[in-house]
């Protein structure tokens, strides 16, 4: 897709969204996860400094599901929680981004042949100075 110069990564994000339609609410967020892996996995905000000592933060999707006995959530808690990502996601105008990323990521959350357990991360790299400066501050 052509962009004028000086368009940055953040109209990208918002042309994504535009193209994606509604917004995200925890049900259609669990839909969507449901439909590419067969299971409600569990969806998280994480963050984390990369080598450089910069603040990034990402959305897991973890290999854990609600229907396991381990689960470590009610399922009250479970929509709980997905609810909260999905208005964060709205709230940072990433939501038709990360739909986009679910749908088309070939990678797979779930357990390894050794024991090791493997996440779906979408980097959200489209963070303004302001979400920038929260997360400074949460530290």
């Amino acid at each position: 897709m052509w962009r004028a110069p000086g368009c940055s990564e953040v109209d990208r994000r918002d042309e994504v969204a535009l193209q994606e339609g509604d917004a995200l609410t925890g049900e259609s967020l669990r839909d969507l996860v449901m439909e590419r892996w067969k299971y409600p996995l569990e969806v998280r905000l994480h963050r984390r400094r990369d080598a450089f000592g910069v603040m990034n933060l990402w959305v897991q999707i973890m290999w854990k599901h609600l229907w396991e006995q381990s689960f470590p959530m009610t399922e009250e808690e479970y929509n709980n929680q997905l609810d909260a990502v999905a208005w964060y996601l709205n709230e940072w105008n990433v939501a038709g981004y990360v739909r986009n990323e679910i749908k088309t990521t070939t990678q797979n959350p779930g357990l390894t042949v050794n024991g090791g357990a493997k996440t779906v991360m979408i980097k959200l790299d489209m963070l303004t100075e302001e979400q920038q400066q929260m997360l400074a501050a949460e530290q």
